[in-house]
């Protein structure tokens, strides 16, 4: 199988690059410079130099593809301003119309594009999955634009869409982990979520404690007792966590 992959140098699409290989397929990805040639290479596919905006392009670089793949982002990690969530915006958007075209162009079977789970989080903060109502917000729109373009592309031409929602990625090489680790060593990791550790239990730790509720408690000098809310409860838990845990076995 021959696969075109836009975002071929991402933290994804390199992966996609190398998983695609691996299993004998033929990978044309997507470059811009010289770098993004040689981690192409490097993972054993063939580099194309082109743009997501610039749609002669994909249509050269998927001739004879019979699987395309829009993982291409320009998400914002930190500090950013409209312009930068804009451009992110043109990616998926401009991207997957570009896509679509070429998909159209070179006959492809499917056109795969990555997405992003929370396009379907709901406001109640209840359970949801593929098939929740979609409740974007201003960083997830142009995601949930950007599959109905794809979808509707496939009722227009024929090919078969797919769609894949993602959360973070978690890696050495990822912007988020990154940012978090650099965060975690200056003391300002981010508070993530709202359950277990997450945003509610964080406020549990500083909102004054009115009644005495179910808790850890812990004696002070002086005869004075205090509860521990839950949240911290869990935190000292979780710190002492690594020294219960024991490494897996290695497999036989």
């Amino acid at each position: 199988m021959r696969v075109f992959i836009a975002g071929a140098t991402g933290v994804l699409g390199r992966r996609l690059v190398e998983s695609c290989t691996d299993r004998g397929h033929e990978v044309v990805g997507l470059t811009r410079d010289d770098r993004g040639d040689a981690i192409v290479r490097e993972r054993g596919g063939e580099p194309h130099r082109g743009d997501v905006f610039d749609r002669d392009s994909l249509v050269a670089g998927a001739a004879g593809a019979d699987v395309l793949v829009h993982a291409a982002t320009k998400i914002p990690i930190d500090d950013a301003d409209e312009a930068d969530w804009a451009l992110n915006d043109r990616v998926r958007r401009e991207g997957a119309e570009n896509l679509v075209a070429a998909a159209r162009d070179v006959d492809a079977d499917r056109l795969v594009l990555q997405s992003i789970v929370w396009v379907a989080r709901q406001p109640d903060g209840s359970v949801f999955d593929e098939s929740a109502a979609p409740h974007p917000d201003r960083s997830t729109q142009s995601a949930l634009d950007a599959e109905r373009i794809v979808e509707q592309g496939a009722e227009d031409h024929g090919f078969d869409p797919v769609v894949l929602r993602g959360g973070y990625f978690y890696a050495h090489d990822t912007a988020h982990t990154r940012l978090f680790a650099e965060r975690l060593r200056n003391r300002r990791l981010p508070i993530i979520g709202r359950g277990l550790l997450g945003r509610e239990d964080a406020e549990s730790l500083v909102r004054p404690r009115r009644r005495r509720g179910p808790g850890l408690r812990r004696g002070g000098r002086g005869g004075r007792d205090r509860d521990l809310p839950r949240g911290r409860r869990r935190a000292e838990d979780l710190r002492r966590l690594p020294a219960r845990v024991r490494p897996p076995a290695g497999r036989a």
